[in-house]
């Protein structure tokens, strides 16, 4: 090994501890912050999961009322095809 490729081993351990440790501040700040508005983030954490919830059952009884309207639609002309051909269900 050379004197440029131990300068280049020795400029990447440097470079790749100077992100660990910024990293590390970052997420120390974070944590901080996370731990002072601990109870807003909750909130805010709550009014999402609420809204999500209320959006997936919005959607589950459109999709209900759907499905009735098919399976009467289905049923109906089922019914006039009978009467048509002259037998009843």
């Amino acid at each position: 090994m050379n004197d440029f490729e131990f300068d280049t081993i020795i400029q990447k351990i440097a470079s790749y501890s100077t992100y660990m440790l910024s990293g590390g501040v970052f997420l120390g700040e974070v944590m901080d912050w996370l731990n002072n508005n601990a109870a807003g983030v909750m909130a805010l954490l709550a009014g999402a999961t609420y809204l999500t919830n209320v959006y997936f059952q919005v959607r589950r009884r459109r999709d209900a009322i759907r499905a009735r309207a098919i399976e009467q639609a289905l049923i109906k002309d089922q019914v006039e095809a009978g009467l048509r051909n002259g037998t009843e269900h």
